[in-house]
């Protein structure tokens, strides 16, 4: 008697369970690319170790960031946009969402212009405090922020401003040096 020999197909379940890891590996390739930062090919990141940048963090074309002996710390879904310098001895923070417009400086200390006896390149950077910017703030193209400052949550810098004291929350502030000239917010 001759055995009947036939092919009898798997489950979808057992195939279904075959396929899933190679599936889950690559979904999770796949989404990790697309919340990792990512940081421009022409863009230049001095001291990569004093450097943190959150998830889903863009650093355009031309940028510089030079931590100068203190720490970069860039929140989740921020944006530098291109031609962008942040200079850090004394720190500087950026919140979640937050906007810095094209060729924006944040200058995190100074020359150590009191000292006398040799030219001021040759002393070390100093610094009044650290520059933090809170989360939710648009900064507008060609900005200067300098040390010591804070932006408060919600702020909006007017393009070509220049920040030296510290704003409230969802302010406006415009002008050389910025001032606030309004808020976002529909009662004030």
């Amino acid at each position: 008697m001759e055995a009947n020999i036939f092919f009898m197909p798997r489950p979808l379940s057992s195939i279904a369970a075959a396929l899933r890891p190679l599936i889950k590996g690559k979904l999770r390739t796949f989404v990790s690319s697309l919340i990792r930062p990512r940081v421009a090919c022409t863009a230049k990141l001095y001291q990569r170790a004093n450097i943190s940048l959150g998830p889903n963090t863009f650093i355009d074309h031309y940028c510089i960031l030079r931590p100068a002996g203190g720490k970069i710390v860039i929140d989740d879904r921020s944006y530098l946009g291109p031609f962008s310098v942040i200079l850090a001895s004394g720190g500087v923070t950026i919140g979640k969402e937050v906007i810095i417009g094209p060729h924006t400086v944040l200058a995190s200390g100074n020359h150590n212009y009191k000292q006398t006896a040799l030219p001021m390149q040759h002393f070390d950077m100093i610094s009044s405090g650290p520059i933090v910017i809170e989360d939710d703030v648009w900064i507008g193209a060609q900005c200067l922020v300098c040390d010591n400052v804070t932006i408060a949550t919600g702020c909006v810098i007017g393009g070509g401003s220049v920040v030296t004291r510290s704003t409230e929350p969802f302010g406006i502030y415009a002008g050389v040096p910025a001032k606030k000239i309004g808020s976002r917010k529909a009662a004030d």
